[in-house]
């Protein structure tokens, strides 16, 4: 619904949950030598390696795959059942049915036993997607995120993007080139930052939050602050 500003609520519907046992051979990406590219299984945007992968295994006769949760908070376990070979028996070992009500600030699911009514709420929170970009020049990354914050729309999840850059001074919008005491052949930008000099250079991790902090101010105004430990909100 992030993506869909038209779209204020979804029909709520019964949802089926069940609980089975598998039995056959299967991967872990958690382990080595998987998880070695960990980066890439748990990418929270680009599904194209894990599918990759999935295609890979189910032709080797894999029958199941898991992995690490990208959008649970505990990063707990999870499943993919490639083939419905794996499970040990044609009956789950349990069964449940839940009625699944989304709205564009809250998700609930709610079951009716005999004697209650479970029910669990949870805040709808924008994912954060991040970017592992690896080595890059300076300039070109500084303009991809002007055309990222320039392109997006109402519902485009905020990214975090880590790098390092080869040597490379920013002026700022306070910075003047005489405040380099010397010209040692590092080249330098000018950016639309505040301050003066900073020095960017291999070894050097540099985090780029790009969030849309008036949708942010937005939500708070509206909601109040989310309890992010218990997907409900504050009283």
């Amino acid at each position: 619904m992030l993506d869909s500003p038209a779209l204020n609520a979804m029909p709520t519907k019964p949802q089926t949950v069940f609980q089975v046992k598998i039995k056959i051979d299967a991967v872990d990406l958690r382990a080595k030598p998987f998880a070695r590219d960990r980066r890439h299984w748990t990418d929270a945007s680009d599904y194209s390696r894990c599918q990759d992968f999935g295609r890979t295994a189910r032709a080797a006769g894999v029958g199941a795959i898991r992995y690490e949760s990208v959008r649970d908070p505990k990063h707990d376990a999870c499943c993919a059942v490639l083939s419905p070979a794996a499970f040990a028996s044609a009956n789950p070992l349990e069964q449940q049915t839940w009625m699944l009500s989304v709205a564009r600030d809250r998700v609930i699911w709610q079951r009716t036993h005999v004697l209650d009514v479970e029910e669990h709420e949870f805040a709808a929170v924008a994912m954060v997607a991040l970017r592992a970009l690896g080595r890059t020049e300076y300039e070109p990354t500084w303009r991809a995120m002007q055309a990222f914050t320039a392109a997006r729309a109402s519902g485009t999840p905020d990214e975090i993007w880590l790098t390092e850059h080869p040597p490379v001074y920013t002026l700022g919008l306070a910075g003047r080139r005489e405040h380099l005491l010397r010209d040692n052949g590092i080249p330098t930008v000018k950016v639309d930052r505040g301050g003066q000099i900073t020095y960017h250079g291999p070894g050097q991790l540099v985090v780029y939050l790009l969030c849309d902090l008036r949708r942010e101010k937005a939500r708070r105004s509206r909601d109040g602050p989310v309890d992010r430990g218990r997907g409900g909100r504050m009283a």
